[in-house]
């Protein structure tokens, strides 16, 4: 018959507990550890806060850069979704408001005739990750009339795969 060791209560909690080891651990440690190890923990939110703020402010001068530019500039996603427009954009195609644009398949902006072709370069280059060189094609406008663009897409890459195209 196997011995078997007889542990209190108590005793078998306190090795379960998630919490119970690390309190004992802390306990151990010296009023000049805790200091020293409170006070790191305030440079590392501090730094995380001013990192913040400046991802906050080169987002911010981002943002006006594309919308200021006279060149139209997109973003859509891999399965063909606008994500981001800018102001060209916007007025180019006759739009007042980023609502109209984005969430919708960029295929809905080009004139119907050039729908088939220009869906099927999307599609090679998502999967391929080459972009074809300045094009042009139609576009259809908010009012219904049309007009011509110039692009020349460039793949979005993210840990390697296309993600996306501008």
């Amino acid at each position: 018959m196997p011995a078997t060791k007889k542990t209190s209560k108590k005793a078998a909690i306190k090795e379960t507990s998630p919490t119970g080891p690390k309190r004992n651990e802390d306990r151990r440690k010296t009023k000049d550890q805790l200091i020293a190890e409170l006070h790191n923990l305030r440079k590392q939110t501090s730094k995380l806060k001013k990192d913040h703020g400046a991802l906050k402010e080169a987002k911010r001068k981002y943002s006006a850069l594309m919308d200021e530019i006279n060149d139209g500039f997109y973003i859509i996603n891999a399965e063909g979704i606008v994500t981001y427009a800018n102001n060209a954009i916007l007025k180019l195609h006759g739009f007042e408001s980023r609502d109209e644009v984005i969430g919708n398949h960029f295929v809905q902006f080009i004139a119907t005739e050039a729908r088939d072709l220009l869906f099927k370069m999307f599609k090679e280059g998502m999967a391929s990750g080459d972009s074809p060189d300045l094009f042009e094609f139609p576009i259809v406008k908010k009012d219904g009339s049309f007009g011509f663009v110039q692009v020349k897409p460039h793949p979005i890459f993210e840990k390697g795969r296309v993600v996306g195209s501008s």
